[in-house]
């Protein structure tokens, strides 16, 4: 990550701090993206509150590569778009103010007029050529100014180095200050291309804090060859600008800076149009919250009036169990009613056998009497008959036994 992109980073933390909250979502998505490691993940969700773990992520963020920052913003897209918007807003900032700012040369040149050895031309040039000729964002002025003044160096070391020979003694303390110088010179060299070399490699933070005593060639040596390295690494990016824009690689960089421009218009018309379905969204949402307000309200009249469903069919049940309970006493005193009307008619057929007895009887009574009357009108005439009555006499024990008969059977 950029200087450009950290202070972007930094100048928005506040607002970073106060939106984003860091759910299990939100991590299955930096992980995705190859943002952060598992392990890294881990020392986020440890942190006790949610500002804290943001902090974190915002503290872990910038050390993990060149495309951090560019992959961090596609997560913001998805879950936090303003925060994306705001953030790239802030990079336009940096970068066009950075691009307004005249290119000041860091390298120091010598006002005196060396004349430079032809071999240690020859390797200077062949040196400047092979690390910054594909360099484009250099100027052609600014390369000869280095080769010029990296020869010039070279030509006064050797200058010194030949003296150095020729002395037959040299002292001590000499030999001292001349390394002494040897060494200042390397440190001010090392001092100058650290503060040209991206200090987000591990490498190149260790050779700031180098000494006076400690620098050597090597570094000078590395130091450049990883601020060449970079070089090109921004001019291969400048490189796909140009292609994403449709821009001619060779072109003028003003024509990249007029599609960074007009991009940045659409991006406001786009907020803009993003505002307005903001708004629409909002008004959408309010009609929700009020049809659910509504259909709370029927909801609760609807489990009120099931409530008095239950209450009735409670009611319903206890009424249907009554009407079974009377059916069973109505269907137990039919059929008591049944025997009973059985019995009826048995005790009918047989009050009417013995109104037919009885009848009967007074019949054989009614005839008894008329035999005895004409048995006493012939008495009258001849008393020496007493066979009739002795007849008369065995029919009234006869009947006399069926009433004694009957009387058993009723009882019965």
């Amino acid at each position: 990550m950029n200087d450009i992109e950290r202070e972007a980073l930094k100048k928005n933390t506040t607002m970073l701090v106060q939106d984003i909250v860091v759910t299990e979502r939100f991590l299955a998505a930096l992980a995705e993206k190859n943002i952060f490691e598992q392990e890294m993940l881990e020392m986020i969700k440890v942190e006790k509150t949610p500002s804290d773990k943001v902090y974190k992520l915002l503290d872990l963020l910038p050390r993990r590569g060149p495309e951090a920052f560019n992959s961090f913003l596609l997560v913001l897209e998805d879950q936090y778009y303003w925060l994306a918007t705001k953030l790239r807003d802030t990079l336009h900032e940096l970068m066009n103010q950075k691009t307004t700012q005249p290119v000041q040369p860091d390298i120091p040149l010598s006002h005196e007029n060396i004349i430079l050895d032809k071999d240690i031309k020859q390797r200077i040039s062949s040196f400047i050529q092979r690390q910054l000729g594909q360099v484009r964002h250099i100027s052609n002025t600014d390369k000869s100014s280095i080769e010029r003044w990296l020869g010039e160096w070279a030509q006064e070391e050797r200058k010194r180095l030949m003296q150095s020979i020729q002395r037959t003694y040299v002292s001590d303390d000499e030999k001292i200050l001349e390394k002494l110088i040897v060494k200042e010179k390397l440190y001010k060299l090392h001092t100058k291309l650290s503060s040209l070399v991206d200090e987000s490699n591990t490498n190149e933070r260790q050779f700031g804090v180098l000494t006076l005593d400690t620098v050597t060639f090597e570094v000078i040596e590395e130091q450049i060859s990883t601020l060449t390295r970079q070089s090109v690494e921004m001019a291969q990016e400048i490189d796909q600008c140009y292609a994403a824009f449709g821009a001619r690689p060779g072109g003028d960089p003003g024509d990249l800076n007029t599609y960074v421009q007009r991009m940045l218009a659409q991006l406001k018309e786009k907020d803009k149009e993003i505002a307005k379905e903001k708004e629409k969204v909002e008004e959408i949402l309010c009609e929700m919250y009020n049809n659910i307000s509504e259909q709370k309200k029927k909801n609760q009249a609807l489990m009120q009036n099931q409530k008095q469903m239950m209450e009735l069919t409670q009611q319903v049940n206890a009424l249907q169990e009554e009407n079974r309970r009377l059916e069973f006493q109505i269907s137990s005193l039919d059929k008591s009613h049944a025997e009973k009307e059985k019995t009826l008619g048995e005790l009918r057929q047989q009050e009417t056998e013995r109104q037919a007895l009885i009848k009967n009887l007074r019949d054989e009574n009614r005839a008894l009497k008329l035999e005895l009357n004409a048995a006493k009108t012939a008495n009258h005439r001849s008393p020496n008959r007493i066979a009739p009555r002795n007849q008369r006499q065995s029919r009234q024990k006869q009947n006399a036994r069926k009433k004694a008969n009957f009387s058993n059977g009723n009882k019965t």
